[in-house]
């Protein structure tokens, strides 16, 4: 996916496993978020996510643990957390170079994705404060009795 001026996110591919030939999204000015690769195992060509300037999240990733030619991670400025490379370039190979460059701290080499470790499961997350649960629950049942009786 490469050159989509209106292409704003990418989700959906919860059962591709390998991909036959390169893993291309470059050049999408409009790309915030990609998500939904979470059984994505093998590339067999390149990888390349690069130069995608509004890009800032990614997810699903985490599977991945082949690539066999070059892995490109580059010129997305948004970017700032690529934990979901951590397997892949702690443990996984890949058969060409890596390169990792002008994201955003955090995604700025393989030496910091690698440091800064995998991604926290879903029970490791902070817990949401009930307090702010309690306010929120409280505003949405003023705005609900609100719009009852106007």
């Amino acid at each position: 996916m490469d050159d989509n001026i209106a292409l704003k996110e990418v989700a959906g591919f919860g059962s591709l496993e390998t991909v036959g030939g390169n893993f291309n999204m470059d050049d999408n000015t409009t790309l915030t978020s990609i998500s939904g690769f979470n059984n994505l195992k093998k590339g067999a060509g390149n990888f390349n996510l690069d130069n995608n300037p509004v890009l800032s999240y990614i997810s699903g990733f985490e599977k991945l643990q082949y690539v066999e030619n070059n892995f490109k991670l580059h010129d997305n400025p948004q970017l700032g957390d690529c934990c979901v490379f951590y397997n892949l370039l702690n443990s996984g190979t890949i058969g060409g170079t890596v390169s990792i460059y002008n994201n955003s701290t955090g995604c700025d080499s393989e030496a910091t994705i690698i440091s800064e470790g995998s991604c926290p499961e879903p029970d490791e997350l902070p817990a949401f404060p009930k307090s702010l649960g309690i306010i929120f629950g409280l505003i949405v049942v003023g705005i609900s009795i609100r719009s009852i009786l106007n």
